[in-house]
């Protein structure tokens, strides 16, 4: 994933995107998706992040939100991976699935989320399209 990101300005909207580690589709259970939802209601609601639309895929999530100027892009996405991977990680713990865990196994423990994201500024409605 591109470590490049756009010059924040709170009037904008951006388009961000991120994918789970190596691809895996940690996101095709409702469950794990009703986290992630779960998550960014917590995260509008504390942070003032306003979202137009998301979308969860098997694999990686897009969403088009605005942010306040208090609320740094680079901060929500850092805090919402951090809660999403532990919440996933207990579940999957919880229910004791040895090969959900390997699938997730890095030299630093575990881990949903590839590092990085993709953010890109919305200037116009033909980027929507």
């Amino acid at each position: 994933m591109s470590r490049w990101r756009p010059k924040f300005n709170p009037e904008h909207l951006y388009f961000i995107t991120t994918g789970a580690l190596n691809l895996q589709r940690v996101f095709q259970r409702a469950v794990f998706r009703r986290l992630l939802v779960d998550a960014l209601d917590c995260t509008r609601l504390q942070l003032g992040v306003r979202f137009y639309t998301f979308v969860v895929m098997p694999n990686h999530i897009h969403g088009i939100m605005q942010f306040e100027e208090a609320c740094l892009l680079k901060n929500f996405v850092r805090d919402h991976k951090k809660w999403t991977s532990d919440r996933i990680i207990r579940q999957i713990k919880l229910e004791n699935n040895r090969k959900a865990l390997m699938l997730l196994q890095t030299a630093r423990g575990y881990s949903v989320w590839e590092e990085g994201y993709l953010a890109k500024q919305v200037y116009t409605v033909d980027f929507l399209r």
